[in-house]
């Protein structure tokens, strides 16, 4: 078992071949964590986005994954890993926007909170 997986892994490069990309989310998925390392919220977000959207292209995988009792195909069903793998592109995603909704929220000015004199208006002001 532990020589399929860096087998399966090297096998993915070669996704192209056979009209199965989703294995370039990974470097992707890298790029946008360098991206977030670097605060490029915006970037982040967006390459991220890119990499859960190629990743999904698994999903075209679904009609030609075998019936129970073929083995021609590797894959045969979607197993927890697959699912904690774009959980895992999601939540670059989701700290990107966070990230950016936080920094929008910081760079508005904030007006000075009301007090009874600014309330009541200062003296030799008319009132409304």
């Amino acid at each position: 078992m532990s020589g399929f997986v860096p087998s399966v892994s090297a096998a993915g490069a070669f996704g192209p071949m056979y009209r199965q990309f989703a294995w370039y989310a990974n470097p992707v998925l890298a790029v946008a964590l360098c991206l977030l390392g670097t605060r490029k919220w915006r970037a982040a977000t967006i390459t991220a986005t890119a990499g859960l959207l190629i990743a999904l292209d698994t999903v075209a995988l679904l009609p030609w994954m075998p019936e129970r009792g073929r083995d021609y195909f590797f894959v045969s069903r979607l197993l927890p890993g697959f699912y904690l793998w774009l959980a895992s592109i999601g939540l670059v995603v989701v700290v990107g926007l966070a990230a950016l909704l936080l920094q929008s929220c910081a760079a508005r000015p904030r007006s000075p909170p009301a007090t009874a004199a600014t309330a009541a208006g200062a003296p030799g002001e008319a009132g409304p």
